[in-house]
């Protein structure tokens, strides 16, 4: 009988298709073989405990694994805002700057700015997407 539950646990962690819930399912597996060889089994009534062991089990797991997404995502979220807004005063300032060495360049050396060539549109009229 206890070959039987093997078995039966065995085909309901692969119907659940990924490493994780095989690993959980080999943890339950044991466990429900250990309960089963601590107490006589009932048949259907033992083979329900088991499932239901095995069910609420995996839940916790895959709970336990969307609260870790979730919080990676929220990290992830607020780590983009910053980069974001870093990169739209740190473009606006490196712009800046060209001008005005542009500007610098213009004063000391004229024909050396007409040399580099004319801003690019970018740079005149700065536009964000952020």
């Amino acid at each position: 009988q206890l070959r039987f539950e093997n078995q039966q646990l065995k085909a309901a962690a692969a119907a659940v298709g990924d490493p994780g819930g095989r690993a959980a399912a080999a943890g339950s597996a044991m466990a429900a073989a250990a309960a089963a060889a601590a107490a006589p089994a009932d048949g259907p009534a033992a083979l329900r405990k088991q499932l239901k062991e095995f069910t609420l089990n995996t839940q916790l797991d895959l709970e336990r694994k969307l609260k870790s997404c979730e919080s990676r995502t929220v990290m992830a979220e607020e780590q983009l805002a910053h980069l974001q807004r870093y990169m739209a005063t740190a473009s606006v300032t490196y712009q800046r700057e060209i001008m005005r060495l542009r500007a610098a360049l213009q004063k000391a050396d004229p024909a050396a700015l007409r040399a580099i060539g004319p801003p690019p549109a970018a740079a005149a009229a700065p536009q964000h997407e952020y």
